[in-house]
């Protein structure tokens, strides 16, 4: 007789736990159309710049539990205006972030604008170029939280088991009208595209694929890429930051108060705006300096352009530096 109380009392107490577990873990939302898993294929969304949409999805809350494990949050509502068989796409209401983080471990991340977007709409496929032809299970679809107001986009839940061959492309399309605080982005195996956006701090790390970032505004750019090519294009921001180590860096057009690179072999290729005044301390092992732009000598590794306001530090080992002029002209000092 006891025994048989203590299993009614043992089973009762495991579906409890059950039940408090899921209460507690259901606003983890997850993307649960299997369409857009298909290789190859990526959904496409109608009235929006760059393939995002306008649609208003189910936003996430803030949950109980502090982790992106097993969740219970169900279907997505279907996005308006999804193409038919394109899949939908989560949406967080825009007034509820101030801040995005991702963190991604296999496939390539792009951030662009939507110009009639009212919310953040992101969603993930797989990459065409990925082997995997296994079954996506719910743990490797895209995990999200909105915790506090920052936006939390996880590659899959957490402690999920990788799968080898399995490459996921992250697509994020934001509102233009929104400036974000902090917009940090890690991959581990991957590229990164930035477009158009505006912030206060971008922090982008990629130990294995390149990165771009163009036409955006933003205090301070970090960007840390091991052995792949760095592009930064059209953009304004007080501090900007580049490290890699063989990877070469293109600097184009971007308006800065202090610039910072470091390179080991990589090649550092920069053109300045037109009348932009700044001091440049290149130093290095055994690179070279090739001007076109028409430096100024100012001391031992020092040079200076205009009214040398702005502040260029450049190092590297081996990689070399070239200065370009819109024209690639003027003068020149191997």
């Amino acid at each position: 007789m006891k025994k048989g109380v203590f299993w009614v009392l043992t089973v009762a107490a495991v579906a409890l736990s059950v039940a408090v577990f899921a209460a507690c873990s259901s606003n983890y939302e997850r993307y649960d159309d299997a369409d857009r898993y298909s290789t190859g294929t990526t959904p496409s969304f109608q009235g929006q710049s760059g393939g995002a949409g306008s649609q208003q999805g189910s936003d996430s809350q803030q949950g109980a539990g502090d982790g992106f494990g097993e969740q219970s949050g169900g279907e997505l509502g279907q996005g308006q205006g999804a193409q038919p068989g394109s899949g939908t796409g989560n949406s967080v209401a825009v007034q509820k972030v101030d801040a995005v983080e991702v963190d991604w471990d296999s496939g390539n991340v792009v951030v662009a604008v939507s110009e009639s977007a009212d919310s953040v709409v992101f969603y993930d496929a797989i990459s065409p170029t990925s082997s995997f032809k296994g079954e996506i299970t719910e743990d490797l679809r895209l995990h999200y939280a909105v915790q506090g107001r920052k936006l939390i986009i996880r590659y899959a839940a957490s402690g999920a088991q990788r799968e080898k061959n399995l490459q996921k492309d992250l697509f994020l399309y934001v509102p233009s009208a929104k400036n974000f605080n902090d917009f940090e982005i890690d991959v581990s195996v991957g590229s990164v595209s930035v477009k158009n956006l505006t912030a206060g701090d971008l922090e982008i790390d990629v130990p294995s694929g390149s990165v771009s970032v163009e036409n955006s505004t933003v205090n301070d750019v970090s960007v840390h890429c091991d052995a792949n090519a760095v592009s930064l294009s059209n953009v304004i921001a007080n501090d900007v930051s580049v490290e890699t180590r063989s990877g070469s860096v293109k600097i184009e057009g971007v308006s800065f108060n202090e610039l910072s690179v470091e390179t080991d072999s990589g090649n550092v290729e920069w053109t300045p705006l037109k009348d932009f005044g700044f001091k440049l301390d290149f130093e290095t092992r055994q690179g070279n300096l090739h001007d076109y732009f028409g430096l100024v000598p100012n001391g031992k590794n020092l040079y200076r352009f205009g009214d040398g306001f702005s502040e260029a530090d450049v190092e590297t080992s081996t990689g070399d530096l070239t200065i370009l002029s819109e024209t690639q002209g003027g003068n020149v000092n191997p």
